[in-house]
């Protein structure tokens, strides 16, 4: 007990003024909530810009993770297995040469060479299937968006109807994960067959969304029971086969990063669950910030780390989070950007040295560096 005391006094004596200051730069960039639980005690929580404790958050894509757990989950249950073929319940695929051996495991890494869709247009589990373009052969291609999400959903609806259960998606993960760590969202977003968004669309506070990080960074265990098994769980964090900084639904470290476990779940705005084992460490993170968030600076503040080493890496490789951006905006996974990708980015002209109107992933490593920053 003593020492535990101790160790608390220490702590708070060093830790909190890390967190401040991480809290401080989040408020800047209209950062909403900051939560830290180290040792699976809450040992920060601060709210700013107006966000209270109380008030939901839309988690944007942040709400993709729960997808990989439903998926480990519903394995476990034997309602399906991450490697068989999605044609084994989507039967209409059966006959189709492109789609036919694409497995949920390739399907939920978004390495199944079907097209993600466009960020923020969320089509319904019957339109995902129409819209379910193969650009690429499985493992090739790593191609961020919707789409996949919402197979998956029209997945998980039919086993589900075959397995006797008389409910959708949601339902499963009430059942198999809401309940079982008295977790409440505040809403969901559905399509018009009233089907959850699976991609994105669910609303939770900071301390709320904080219990699935606090069931992952505990490897599936909660209050001592086994939700999931470990071995189960980490399914979700093995390297997508066309993206080294992706898990099954989640993003991740490689080995040579500098916080080599780190995962999160991510969501537009700047929503994220840090989690960090090595460091018995969960941070929840809510905001409204995209162009002035830099996320080496507030892991820098936040960990007491050098913020070069935050963002350290090697030759023409991009930083993990960098890495991130440039695949979420290369929408034909090509492996460049051409200014209609980049959109309004204001990197593109800067990064463009050889001025073909075309940015490579090296040129941009390259602007990266030199800047020193992400």
């Amino acid at each position: 007990m003593l020492s535990r005391l101790i160790f608390l006094l220490w702590f708070s004596t060093h830790a909190f003024a890390d967190f401040e200051a991480a809290s401080k730069y989040l408020e800047s960039v209209n950062g909403h909530a900051m939560l830290v639980f180290r040792d699976n005690e809450l040992v920060f929580e601060r709210y700013m810009n107006g966000h209270t404790a109380e008030k939901p958050h839309l988690l944007a894509s942040g709400t993709k993770s729960f997808s990989g757990f439903m998926a480990v989950a519903a394995q476990e249950d034997g309602l399906l297995a991450l490697d068989e073929r999605l044609s084994d319940t989507i039967t209409e695929w059966k006959e189709d040469a492109q789609k036919k051996d694409i497995t949920i495991r390739q399907l939920l890494s978004l390495s199944s060479g079907i097209a993600g869709g466009e960020n923020g247009s969320v089509p319904s589990y019957k339109a995902a299937l129409t819209q379910a373009h193969v650009t690429a052969a499985p493992g090739k291609r790593f191609q961020y968006g919707p789409v996949p999400f919402q197979i998956f959903g029209e997945i998980m609806r039919r086993k589900l109807a075959a397995s006797g259960r008389a409910m959708d998606p949601l339902d499963y993960l009430q059942q198999r994960l809401f309940t079982p760590l008295g977790m409440k969202y505040e809403a969901w977003r559905e399509d018009a067959e009233k089907m959850p968004h699976l991609p994105s669309g669910a609303f939770f506070t900071a301390r709320e969304w904080a219990k699935f990080g606090l069931l992952v960074l505990n490897h599936g265990t909660w209050n001592g029971k086994s939700i999931v098994k470990p071995e189960s769980l980490a399914e979700c964090f093995k390297p997508a086969p066309a993206n080294a900084s992706y898990g099954m639904t989640f993003w991740k470290a490689r080995p040579r990063d500098p916080i080599p476990d780190l995962v999160m779940a991510a969501g537009k705005g700047k929503q994220k669950l840090f989690i960090i084992p090595s460091k018995k460490l969960l941070i929840v993170q809510f905001a409204d910030a995209e162009k002035n968030y830099r996320e080496e600076r507030f892991l820098s503040l936040a960990l007491d780390m050098d913020a070069g080493a935050a963002i350290a890496y090697d030759g023409d490789e991009l930083p993990p989070r960098a890495e991130q951006n440039f695949l979420v905006l290369d929408k034909n996974g090509d492996g460049s950007l051409s200014r209609e990708e980049a959109g309004t980015q204001r990197f593109f002209d800067a990064a463009d040295t050889d001025k073909n109107g075309v940015v490579t992933r090296e040129e941009i490593a390259t602007l990266v560096k030199r800047a020193g920053r992400l």
